[in-house]
Formats: C-alpha cells, sequence, structure tokens
C-alpha cells in the first residue's frame, strides 16, 4: 500500500513537471514571435506631413545611389576617382561610419533583452566544521570534526517576459536610431561628392579662365608692341602707349589672380582628400555640358529623398517608441529564474544523472518609488 501511494506521488510529480515545462516552452515560444521588432513607422503621419494629391504628371523615380549623378552629369573618371579617395579619408565620414555600427551594436544588444539568458559554471568546495558544546575546549581531543565535500555542475536561466512590450519598444527604438544615423552618414557622402564634384568643375572652370587670361596677356603685349612702333614712327600718341602698357599690366594682375585662384581651389580639394594641400594635384580634364532644368509639375514627394529629412523622421520615431517604452516601464514586470545542474560530494559523480537538481521560480515586481526616475523618463 505505501509502495503504490509512493507510485502515486511519483506519478503525479512527473505529471506536474511536465505540464509546467510545456506552460514554460509555449510562453517562451509566445514571447519570441510575438516580440519580433521592426522599423518602426511614425504615428500620426497623416496629421503630420501635408496631404498631397494622389497622382502626378510627373513619374517618382528612385533615388540614385551616391555616385550615380556623377556619371550622369559627367562621364570624368577622375573625379569618380576624387571623390572616392575624399570619402574614403574624410574624417567625418569616418566619425558617422562609427556611428552607425555603435547604433546597430545597441540594436543588436536591445534585442538580446527578449531572449532568455543561460550561464553555466562547475565548481567544488571542501569545508571542515566542528561540533562544539558549551562548555567547550579547542583543544580538546574528542572534540567532533566533520569534512564535506561538493562539487557541481550548473546551467542558470534568468528571462523577462516582454509581457507588455516594453523590451519590443526599446528594441524598435534603436533601430529606428540605427537608421537615422546611416540617412545621416549617407547625407554627408552625399554632401561631401557633391562639394568635391563643385571644387573640381572650379578649378576646371578656372584652368580655362587661366587659358584665356594668357590668350588676352598675349594680344595685350602684342597690342603694345604695334602701338609703341606706332608711336616710334609718329603715327601714335605717348597717351596711347600708356594706355597699351596699363592693359598689359592689368591683364598680367588678372593671370595672377587667376593662377591664385586656381591654387587656392586645388588645395581645398587636397586637404578633402586628406592630402598635404601642396596644390600640385595634375587638375586636367573639360567642363560638363549643362543638365537640362528640371521640368514642372514634381511631385512634393521629391522631399522624401533628402537625407536629412529621413534621419529627422527616423529619430521622430525613436522618440515616439521611448516614450511608449518609459510609459510600459510603469507596468510590472514579469520575470522567470531557473537552474538545473548536478550536486554530489564525489568529483566523479559530476556528470551523474542521479545527482540531478533544479530548480524554477517567477516574480512579478513593479517600481513603485524611483524618486522620479521612471516618470522623468517621459520628459526625456
Amino acid at each position: 500500500m505505501h509502495l503504490k501511494k509512493m507510485n502515486l506521488q511519483l506519478m503525479n510529480s512527473i505529471i506536474t513537471f511536465s505540464i509546467v515545462r510545456c506552460a514554460i516552452v509555449l510562453i517562451l515560444v509566445c514571447n519570441l514571435f510575438g516580440c519580433v521588432a521592426k522599423s518602426p513607422p511614425l504615428t500620426n503621419t497623416k496629421d503630420r506631413i501635408l496631404r498631397v494629391p494622389s497622382a502626378y504628371s510627373s513619374k517618382l523615380q528612385e533615388a540614385p545611389s551616391t555616385h550615380d549623378w556623377v556619371k550622369e552629369i559627367s562621364n570624368d573618371s577622375i573625379l569618380s576617382g576624387l571623390i572616392k579617395e575624399v570619402l574614403n579619408n574624410n574624417i567625418d565620414i569616418k566619425k558617422a561610419a562609427n556611428n552607425v555600427q555603435r547604433a546597430a551594436s545597441t540594436a543588436r544588444i536591445s534585442g538580446s533583452n527578449k531572449f532568455p539568458k543561460f550561464s553555466g559554471g562547475v565548481g567544488g568546495q571542501r569545508n571542515q566544521q566542528a561540533f562544539l558544546g558549551l562548555p567547550f575546549d579547542t583543544d580538546d581531543p574528542q572534540l567532533s570534526r566533520s569534512l564535506f565535500n561538493a562539487y557541481g555542475l550548473s546551467l542558470d536561466m534568468q528571462w523577462e517576459i516582454d509581457l507588455w512590450g516594453r523590451i519590443k519598444a526599446g528594441q524598435e527604438a534603436d533601430i529606428a536610431q540605427f537608421e537615422a544615423s546611416y540617412e545621416t552618414l549617407q547625407g554627408i557622402q552625399n554632401s561631401l561628392a557633391a562639394q568635391t564634384a563643385k571644387i573640381w568643375f572650379a578649378i576646371l572652370g578656372s584652368r580655362q579662365q587661366e587659358a584665356l587670361a594668357e590668350s588676352s596677356l598675349e594680344s595685350f603685349k602684342e597690342t603694345k608692341k604695334i602701338v609703341q612702333m606706332a608711336f616710334d614712327s609718329s603715327n601714335a600718341k605717348a597717351s596711347q602707349v600708356f594706355l597699351a602698357a596699363s592693359d598689359v599690366k592689368v591683364a598680367e594682375a588678372l593671370l595672377i589672380d587667376k593662377k591664385a585662384q586656381t591654387r587656392a581651389a586645388i588645395r581645398q580639394l587636397e586637404i578633402m582628400m586628406g592630402r598635404y594641400p601642396s596644390g600640385k594635384l595634375n587638375a586636367v580634364g573639360n567642363l560638363p555640358s549643362m543638365p537640362p532644368p528640371p521640368p514642372p509639375g514634381l511631385p512634393s514627394d521629391l522631399l522624401f529623398r533628402r537625407t536629412d529629412l529621413k534621419a529627422a523622421e527616423r529619430k521622430l520615431a525613436a522618440s515616439d517608441r521611448r516614450i511608449k517604452e518609459a510609459m510600459l516601464a510603469l507596468l510590472p514586470q514579469i520575470s522567470l529564474t531557473g537552474n538545473t545542474g548536478t550536486a554530489t560530494e564525489a568529483l566523479r559523480y559530476i556528470a551523474d544523472s542521479t545527482a540531478t537538481v533544479w530548480s524554477l521560480a517567477g516574480q512579478a515586481g513593479a517600481q513603485i518609488f524611483r524618486g522620479g526616475e521612471v516618470l522623468a523618463n517621459l520628459d526625456i
């Protein structure tokens, strides 16, 4: 009878453990699949964005990549190489790229909070205990002493169940912040590429102005010779000679000014490229032809191709999710903790399944008083 009762208790324990295990697995699966964070949309966008017609006479094209526009305005391999060197060596680009990597790592870290955290360990200890009575003498040879050994393997689990979606909101905020950092990086790349092209075209234009100034100088020198010959033959006045000489000096000064402008532009480009501004960059090429003007009737959605506007929208979406995360932090937090392993007095039995021990506990707690910290998070 006693054996039958023990078997019944053992069966009930096994059934209870199986039910608890299935419930934990079910909660885990539901939580993991229900907390898949995505890039958050901006809430109430219809109220914040100007309403525009649903159709236009011009078709909206996809935004080109950073360097596609260079080929459209100039098939210049030198310019493409200069832009590539600027983007590779510019400090602002490297800083923005590091910000993108940091934001991506932050998003991954916040995403890991929705998964259970496991840690394992192995340990051993040796204790000596003395059984004393009152009164006692520590030098008494009859004093009872005992040595105890304890060895064990452990696997610990800690998991906060994202029942309200607080962790998900935090991850979505980090994802939006990552996207904002990426758009900022794209904006810096586009800006530097445009500045490089602008300076390059300014150098080419200054080179052409140099050639024009040299041609004008040669023409004025030739005119001065002719006027001087006419003056020597009494066919011209002295004022005409002085005027021709003045034109030569003005042309020489203009040529010097154009050369100085070219060297200054070259040094500016060399600084952007991360080089020493020696002014010795070989700038040879032709200015591209003027592109046609933009057609009328372009949709206002073209504004959303601007990287600064997209970055601002992503930052606003991140702030929206931060507010949601702070509000959900006011609700109780539910967490599970558990561990399993072995405990034995002999090291050789440390992996024995008969020495298995385990525990599982749940906790629900709410923040009562934090000195205003939780409410202050809503204002950040």
